[in-house]
């Protein structure tokens, strides 16, 4: 009996000649492998008939264990579970040979063992977590720690990490003498597996040139689009823009005007212009009116624009650029701003809170999901997870 529970068997009765016993003696075995049953059937004497009974697990039996991939491959249990999490600590050739049985075995994760683990982790202490790299990507050590969004995402990032049993390591691409394939090699030194990319600022695109891709899970947070593409968590600009202008109309607002910032509509891809077009209460054409877009050096212009738009209320991406507007730009005084991503400590009366914190510790969730699901290396189809905001005033 090699395993309990009987889904079938095969019989050899033997026949006179050892090379056709020795023969029928292999394939019982081989069939066992087959079937997944552990063990072998010893070869009786020459000359005796014996029947073969190999009993194998039924349809609902549970699917291998890592103890029985482990027996398979004959190599220890911890390398069976470092491989299948494609750690770097065990050889390529190993990690392929173990990933290869246990997919020929039908290995699937248990959800209770990885439930458990994670409440584990969340137990342990600091000093005895796993680490994940937070990689600042264009900021500076100094821009990194005086910059309050930079600071607020960080946080919440840093919070969900321990929340899973992790901790947080802060490395900045911008260093000197840094590059993506330096730090991505210094990473895999210290054992790190996760990779949370932080926003960028003022740019169109993301690209890392000699990043190790194939090593790590990734996440990235925002909305710039990255090359290759990765997952990513960031503010959902279309959902927060239809919002914003939803509660506008509710409260008496009728002619809302947009100032499009030329470097935050390159990295919403124009999702936010598009939703103020197609959800402006005056209509789309008089929308297109009601929508400047410049940048911030351009500011000039929204004083002319002004003039001639005749808006009730302006919306502006961030509480910069609505400062700006308001101490260089001659607005009527009767025209407040709302703001697509809005803080009460900023002092302006309405707009969209994002919760920077939230949609960090989203990328968080997409790179632990990585990880419990031993996958690394970029997905086919990376996700994208959006959030929307809540809506908020003085």
């Amino acid at each position: 009996v090699l395993r309990s529970g009987l889904r079938g068997s095969e019989t050899w009765e033997h026949e006179p000649g050892r090379k056709r016993w020795r023969s029928a003696h292999v394939a019982v075995n081989a069939a066992a492998r087959r079937w997944g049953a552990e063990g072998s059937v010893d070869k009786p004497r020459l000359g005796e008939t014996v029947r073969f009974l190999i009993l194998v697990p039924p349809p609902n039996h549970p699917f291998p264990t890592i103890k029985q991939i482990a027996a398979r491959s004959g190599v220890s249990i911890a390398t069976v579970s470092y491989a299948l999490r494609n750690s770097p600590k065990v050889r390529a050739d190993t990690r392929q040979l173990v990933q290869s049985l246990a997919r020929e075995m039908g290995y699937r994760p248990n959800p209770q063992v990885t439930a458990l683990m994670t409440h584990i982790r969340q137990a342990r202490e600091v000093s005895e977590s796993v680490p994940l790299a937070f990689v600042w990507v264009h900021a500076t050590r100094a821009e990194s720690a005086a910059d309050t969004f930079a600071q607020e995402t960080l946080a919440g990032a840093r919070d969900r990490a321990v929340r899973f049993g992790y901790r947080l390591e802060e490395f900045w691409l911008r260093d000197r003498g840094m590059t993506p394939g330096r730090l991505s090699r210094i990473l895999g030194a210290r054992g790190i597996e996760g990779v949370v990319f932080s926003p960028v600022w003022d740019v169109d695109s993301v690209s890392l040139p000699g990043w190790a891709w194939d090593r790590f899970a990734h996440a990235a947070i925002g909305y710039a689009p990255w090359k290759p593409e990765v997952p990513r968590a960031a503010q959902h600009a279309y959902a927060a823009m239809q919002l914003m202008l939803e509660r506008l109309r509710a409260r008496g607002f009728r002619r809302p005007a947009f100032f499009a910032e030329t470097s935050f509509e390159a990295r919403t891809q124009h999702t936010t212009s598009a939703a103020f077009l197609l959800h402006h209460p005056a209509g789309l054409a008089e929308g297109g009116r009601l929508r400047l877009e410049a940048s911030r050096a351009q500011l000039a212009k929204v004083t002319a624009w002004c003039r001639r738009a005749r808006f009730d209320v302006l919306i502006v991406n961030g509480a910069a650029t609505a400062k700006e507007i308001t101490l260089r730009c001659k607005l009527p005084p009767a025209v407040p701003l709302a703001i697509l991503d809005w803080h009460a400590r900023d002092g302006f009366p309405m707009g969209v809170a994002l919760s920077n914190g939230q949609i960090a510790a989203m990328g968080v969730d997409l790179v632990v999901n990585q990880l419990m699901s031993n996958e690394r290396g970029l997905p086919a189809n990376p996700p994208l997870i959006l959030h929307r905001g809540q809506w908020a005033e003085i």
